[in-house]
């Protein structure tokens, strides 16, 4: 009776034996391994007749948690930054200027927690709009660029935080 062996003398049951030419087959697939070792711990795998046999076939794959965490890794070096969101500026304004940040009290608000409380600030001059940073954390980029000060006009690609917008508009310039 099988309930008196080691649990390495046991007998592999179908169970066993489908869960180890599954982890077989991701780890071909995820390139640890040739076709032809692949083809020969297949042939060992069918024929295996206790765990232990199985386990000798699987001792020196990683596991599947850690094939997992590279394919995270490696998809992540190519995640795509989300667009930029559109950022008209009026013709007109109440005031001199108004607030981008993270704050319920800034005219823009926006809810990344990258974004300052008190970020950047948006002014009306006569030689049109002008960006400041407001000594934020993670800075104020503008077209790549990090900055200060700028002038801004449209097309301008501006970064807050990490949140990406493009000035649109003829109110973007003079």
């Amino acid at each position: 009776m099988d309930s008196t062996r080691p649990e390495g003398e046991r007998r592999v049951s179908d169970a066993d034996r489908a869960l180890a030419i599954g982890r077989l087959r991701r780890s071909y697939a995820a390139g640890y391994m040739s076709l032809d070792t692949f083809a020969e711990r297949m042939d060992s795998a069918l024929a295996a007749k206790t765990l232990d046999d199985l386990r000798g076939l699987l001792h020196d794959l990683p596991s599947m948690a850690t094939i997992q965490g590279r394919i995270r890794r490696a998809l992540r070096r190519f995640r795509l930054p989300p667009p930029a969101l559109p950022l008209a500026l009026p013709q007109e304004l109440e005031g001199d200027s108004f607030l981008i940040g993270r704050s319920d009290a800034c005219d823009l608000v926006l809810g990344d927690q990258t974004v300052s409380r008190r970020h950047a600030q948006l002014s009306r001059t006569s030689v049109g709009w002008l960006l400041s940073d407001l000594g934020s954390t993670n800075g104020t980029r503008v077209n790549g660029w990090r900055v200060k000060q700028v002038r801004l006009r449209p097309g301008d690609r501006v970064q807050v935080g990490r949140v990406r917008l493009r000035v649109t508009g003829r109110g973007a310039g003079a």
